[in-house]
């Protein structure tokens, strides 16, 4: 594996998008009437010209087609018919793309205006496999949008996920070298693809800016079938790191457990459980 990384200086935009890379974005949908035109519009907007936005349906009853229809003309290509779930319609996203690169932006999910240009000019001076970057979480708190900014760490890609995924951008490549998503895997073959081409050795390249936006749901316990798949991951890989992974699959389930017991932490009190979010979570930037 190797890394290298750098700062963009956002002023700096490519000038002539006939020479740029064509960026495929593909997202993945199902029932997303709420969130998905969010997403489109965030493509739609960016800064940077040279997209492919692709999107896979899964079948949708909730009005989400009717908002993919409302903007078929930004679309590349779409399709909604039933799948086996979030990856078996990534790979068929992956049978659509057409660009030098890849990147995943699911229905609930964001780009910054300006992260596909930022890709696309440094992956001009510098070639690498995957580019990676920093990701901005959003959350509604009454009514209001608040942010937090989080950095990637890839020396944790061994024991577990050190990328953001809506955050990292592949050669069509790496896809030919290492495979496409394994879809045994329901809730971590994205960690699975990545912890494969970091094995592999490729090239990664990090950019210290924020590359997606992800919106983080009421939810706070982590589903713990994916500590389940970690393991078996982990272990299939021989990293090491695999009962590390096990050990932590008792804890996700208990609190996921007190989750659902609990009411999502109100029983313990909403006014406090609310103050506890909000002090970890900084004004929308």
């Amino acid at each position: 594996m190797v890394e290298d990384h750098e700062t963009v200086a956002t002023e700096d935009r490519l000038s002539e998008p006939q020479k740029s890379p064509l960026i495929s974005v593909i997202s993945v949908s199902f029932n997303a009437v709420g969130t998905i035109e969010d997403t489109l519009r965030s493509v739609a907007n960016s800064t940077y010209s040279n997209v492919e936005h692709i999107v896979i349906d899964g079948g949708s009853t909730d009005g989400t087609l009717e908002l993919i229809k409302a903007h078929e003309a930004e679309l590349a290509k779409w399709i909604s018919e039933p799948d086996k779930g979030i990856f078996h319609a990534m790979n068929k996203g992956l049978d659509l793309a057409t660009g030098d690169l890849v990147t995943f932006l699911n229905a609930d999910d964001q780009h910054p205006e300006d992260a596909l240009d930022i890709v696309a000019r440094i992956s001009m001076k510098n070639r690498a496999d995957i580019y990676y970057g920093e990701m901005l979480k959003s959350r509604d708190m009454n009514g209001e949008e608040k942010r937090m900014r989080v950095r990637p760490d890839l020396s944790l890609m061994p024991r577990t996920m050190g990328l953001f995924h809506p955050a990292t951008f592949m050669s069509r490549s790496v896809f030919d070298k290492i495979g496409r998503f394994d879809e045994r895997y329901q809730f971590s073959a994205d960690y699975d693809l990545l912890l494969r081409a970091y094995l592999a050795g490729v090239h990664f390249h990090y950019i210290t800016e924020p590359l997606a936006i992800f919106r983080v749901g009421g939810k706070s316990g982590m589903d713990h079938r994916s500590y389940v798949e970690g393991y078996r991951i982990l272990k299939a890989h021989d990293t090491g790191h695999q009962k590390a992974m096990r050990k932590l699959i008792l804890k996700a389930w208990v609190k996921e457990k007190l989750y659902k017991l609990t009411n999502g932490g109100e029983l313990f009190g909403k006014r406090r459980v609310e103050r506890r979010i909000q002090s970890k979570w900084a004004p929308s930037e």
